[in-house]
């Protein structure tokens, strides 16, 4: 019974799926309503991402004010 009512999209803020688009991979940032993709209002301004881990880590970052040693590094270098 715990298997039906718990499941692990209900366990986090952030889901995100893969999908082709005209040959491109992409991230799927909103529910089409036949997908448990979720993401927070504001998080991200598209549909549709770039299938770019960094890209998301570097958006969840600040979108939640947490610092991130990689951007950091890579300010102080330029």
């Amino acid at each position: 019974m715990l298997d039906e009512k718990i499941t692990l999209e209900g366990m986090v803020t952030t889901c995100l799926q893969t999908a082709v688009i005209n040959g491109q991979y992409v991230f799927q940032t909103k529910n089409n309503g036949n997908s448990t993709v979720k993401s927070p209002d504001g998080l991200f301004e598209t549909d549709h991402i770039e299938n770019d881990l960094n890209h998301v880590d570097v958006a969840i970052c600040e979108f939640y004010g947490i610092p991130n040693p990689q951007i950091q590094t890579q300010d102080q270098s330029a």
